[in-house]
């Protein structure tokens, strides 16, 4: 899965298949834990630490658009585009 942004111990990812979930959304990865979340933030999958979940939704805000774009270039079999990580 293409890494989008990385921050804060957060790794951020995309994937899209043909066949798969087809609802946008980011698999995200911190430690030993995992989730899948949505472009508004909602949680399909998985949990993170409260802190690392504030941090998320303030990332997800800033770039809904950018991870819209993103997603319809994968599903188009673009590459993946990288986007700015939490400073």
């Amino acid at each position: 899965m293409p890494v989008i942004s990385f921050f804060y111990g957060l790794i951020i990812q995309m994937f899209w298949a043909e066949g798969s979930n087809n609802t946008p959304h980011i698999h995200v990865e911190y430690d030993d834990c995992t989730a899948v979340v949505d472009f508004d933030g909602n949680y399909i999958k998985g949990e993170l630490p409260a802190n690392k979940k504030k941090m998320l939704d303030v990332w997800i805000d800033l770039h809904k658009e950018e991870l819209k774009t993103c997603w319809r270039l994968m599903r188009k079999g673009e590459p993946a585009i990288k986007i700015e990580p939490l400073k």
